[in-house]
């Protein structure tokens, strides 16, 4: 606004107006004696905001792909190994059902306006507020598809109310795709994680467009890289298989033939 030519309000007193704006956005609200007892028993923040509830489930699911890449039962293979979005979209939710602890509720396909239904929904079990989470596979869709998903999806779908305006658009990468992506029509074929960089940037930039607009995150669980337990098991019993032969054959030389 400052630089429209006779805009009514001067530069200097618009600027003091947006510090002074940035300045209460970036004080945190006072915790309550409830949200320590929280803190002390699950680690967490209550959660009384659409953003509160946005961090937790985020962090959520940052552990889910952290427990099914690096866990001591590390089961990538069976996120991997279902067989569409709907068992997907049902596996998410049983993962952030049982790490709900006395956060959240997980509802699937909760009404919003229009009769939209975001595939999962949160909602705080202190403030009472919602959070949509849409979930994609991202293995079959191009890059305009996964972008129609976060702008006209989540946004402009779920995220258009006042008091709902943060969501997740969360990606589940299943199996390795040869080549890659392309970001726009003859660009060259980029990996995932340069789809989430783009996708990551068209977030922000719709969150950076009006502070009182959709508030949309991009979160995603990897596991296309995970080597299948029957492909391990697999290749360790041909591998036992050489061993055993090189050392037969080590002890047994074959004999020389006499001429």
């Amino acid at each position: 606004m400052a630089e429209i030519a006779d805009f009514p309000i001067e530069p200097k007193h618009l600027r003091i107006h947006a510090e002074r704006h940035a300045e209460v956005n970036s004080e945190l609200v006072a915790w309550l004696p409830s949200d320590v007892v929280v803190f002390e028993n699950s680690f967490d923040r209550a959660p009384r905001t659409t953003e509160d509830l946005q961090l937790i489930a985020r962090r959520r699911l940052e552990a889910v792909e952290h427990d099914l890449l690096h866990g001591k039962f590390a089961q990538g293979d069976t996120l991997q190994g279902l067989a569409d979005e709907n068992a997907v979209q049902r596996w998410v939710s049983t993962q952030l059902e049982e790490r709900r602890k006395e956060a959240y509720t997980v509802q699937r396909e909760t009404h919003f306006a229009d009769e939209k239904e975001p595939d999962i929904t949160l909602t705080s079990r202190h403030g009472g507020v919602d959070l949509p989470v849409e979930i994609k596979v991202a293995d079959g869709l191009s890059v305009k598809q996964l972008e129609a998903a976060l702008e006209v999806q989540l946004c402009g779908q779920y995220l258009r109310h006042q008091t709902a305006r943060h969501g997740i658009l969360l990606l589940v990468h299943q199996q390795p795709r040869p080549g890659g992506w392309e970001i726009a029509p003859g660009d060259p074929l980029v990996p995932f994680s340069a789809v989430m960089d783009h996708l990551h940037s068209r977030a922000r930039a719709i969150r950076e467009s009006a502070a009182t607009g959709p508030q949309p995150i991009v979160c995603k669980i990897d596991v296309s890289e995970v080597v299948p337990l029957k492909d391990k098991r697999a290749a360790a019993r041909a591998k036992r298989k050489s061993s055993t032969a090189k050392t037969r054959k080590s002890i047994n030389p074959p004999s020389k033939r006499r001429t």
